[in-house]
C-alpha cells in the first residue's frame, strides 16, 4: 500500500538523508585510513586466504598482540555502563577491539529476514543509526570509534543465500531471503590499519555480495568471520543471559564449558538465537579462533568476566583466563 506523503514522511526522509550523510563521512574517513596508514604494511601479508569461496584458517606467526572481537546486541546495551567501561579498556589495550552489533534493537532483529530491497534499505538506515549512537557513546569516553558496515569498501565479502529462517506462527521456518548472505571473508588489512591508527571499528551486520550488492548477514556469524580473518584468539558474544542454559527458566543452569567437537550434544539446550550463537562459535573455532565465550552483557564487568571464563566457554584447548590491561 503506498505511503502517505504527510509531514511524517518528509521527516523520515530528512532523517534518512542525515544518516546517509553521516555514513558517507564514515566511508570517507575509512578510505583515508586505507590510503594513509602505512605503519603496519610490513606486517600485512597474505594471511587472509579464501578457497572456493569459503574462509580457511589463517596463520599469524610472530604476532605480539591480539585483537579482541566483541559482539553486542545494540542500542539496549548503551545504558550498560559496565559494558561501555570494558569496551573502553579493550580499545586502549595493545591489540584493540573490533565491535559488532545486531543492527537493530534485539527484539526486532531476531526475526528479521530481508525479502525485498525496500526492507534492506530500511535495515541499513537503522543499522547506520545504531552505529552513530554506539560511536557517540564511545567517543564520549575518549575512544576514537568509527561506525561502518561490512559493505563499506567491500570490507566483508558475502555469499548470497536464497533462503533463511524466520519465525512464522511461533516457529522458525525456511523463507525466501534474497537479500541475505553468509560472510566468507573480511579484509583484515583494512581493519588492522584502522586499529593501528587508533580507530575502533564499530561494524554493522551488512556485507558485499559477489557483484558488490549490499546484503544482510547474521551478526554472530559476522563476528566469527571477523575474528577468524584477524587471527583473534578470543571472540566474545554478549547476550542478555548468562550463557547457554540447560533450563531457560533457570539462569543458574549455565553450561560452563563445551568442547567444540561436542557442540551437537548441547544444541538441544539452545533456543532461538542461542542456537545461532553456537553455530557461529563452531565456525569461529573451525577457522582458527581458540576460544569463544558466550557471556552476560548485564554483568558489571561483562567483557572482563567473559575473558575470565564466566559464561559458556567454547575452546579448542585449555587456556588460562585472559586479563585485559591498559598500557
Amino acid at each position: 500500500m503506498p505511503e502517505s506523503r504527510g509531514a511524517g514522511a518528509f521527516a523520515g526522509e530528512a532523517t534518512g538523508r542525515f544518516v546517509m550523510s553521516n555514513r558517507m563521512h564514515a566511508i570517507t574517513r575509512l578510505l583515508c585510513v586505507i590510503r594513509c596508514s602505512k605503519c603496519v604494511d610490513n606486517a600485512l601479508t597474505d594471511n587472509d586466504r579464501e578457497h572456493d569461496g569459503v574462509r580457511v584458517p589463517i596463520d599469524t606467526p610472530g604476532a605480539q598482540v591480539m585483537t579482541l572481537v566483541v559482539k553486542i546486541a545494540g542500542l539496549r546495551d548503551l545504558g550498560r555502563r559496565g559494558l561501555l567501561d570494558d569496551l573502553t579498556l579493550a580499545a586502549r589495550s595493545p591489540g584493540g577491539v573490533v565491535l559488532v552489533h545486531a543492527g537493530r534493537d534485539a527484539s526486532t532483529t531476531a526475526d528479521l529476514v530481508v525479502v525485498d530491497r525496500a526492507k534492506l534499505e530500511s535495515y541499513a538506515r537503522d543499522a547506520a543509526a545504531v552505529n552513530q549512537r554506539l560511536a557517540e557513546a564511545l567517543l564520549a569516553r575518549g575512544v576514537r570509534a568509527m561506525g561502518i558496515s561490512g559493505h563499506d569498501a567491500g570490507l566483508v565479502q558475502v555469499r548470497r543465500r536464497e533462503t533463511g529462517r524466520a519465525r512464522v506462527d511461533g516457529h522458525f521456518r525456511p523463507v525466501a531471503a534474497p537479500w541475505t548472505g553468509t560472510p566468507v571473508r573480511a579484509d583484515a588489512i583494512v581493519l588492522r590499519r584502522m586499529l593501528a591508527s587508533g580507530i575502533t571499528p564499530v561494524i554493522a551486520p551488512l556485507g558485499a555480495g559477489e557483484h558488490g550488492e549490499m546484503l544482510t548477514v547474521d551478526p554472530d556469524q559476522l563476528g566469527a568471520c571477523l575474528a577468524s580473518s584477524l587471527g583473534a584468539k578470543d571472540y566474545v558474544i554478549l547476550s542478555n543471559v548468562p550463557g547457554l542454559l540447560e533450563d531457560v527458566a533457570d539462569e543458574t543452569s549455565v553450561v560452563p564449558r563445551v568442547d567444540p567437537m561436542r557442540l551437537d550434544a548441547v544444541e538441544p539446550f539452545a533456543r532461538g538465537r542461542m542456537l545461532r550463537k553456537l553455530h557461529a562459535a563452531r565456525e569461529a573455532v573451525d577457522f582458527g579462533v581458540s576460544r569463544v565465550v558466550i557471556g552476560d552483557a548485564r554483568r558489571a564487568r561483562p567483557v572482563r568476566d567473559a575473558l575470565a571464563g564466566i559464561g559458556t566457554v567454547i575452546e579448542v584447548a585449555a587456556r588460562r583466563p585472559q586479563v585485559m590491561s591498559v598500557h
